[in-house]
């Protein structure tokens, strides 16, 4: 089972061979919005 259909099966209620792990990377996504980590909307 890869990754993919390890995070598929969990989101279908499907129990896979072992944990899925998904890996974010926030500071990406937050220097395509036009921030930095500390300017992020919600943060206190």
């Amino acid at each position: 089972m890869n990754g993919y259909q390890r995070i598929h099966s969990a989101l279908h209620g499907i129990m896979p061979d072992r944990r899925p792990v998904m890996l974010h990377n926030f500071m990406l996504a937050a220097r395509e919005a036009g921030y930095t980590m500390k300017q992020l909307p919600g943060r206190s």
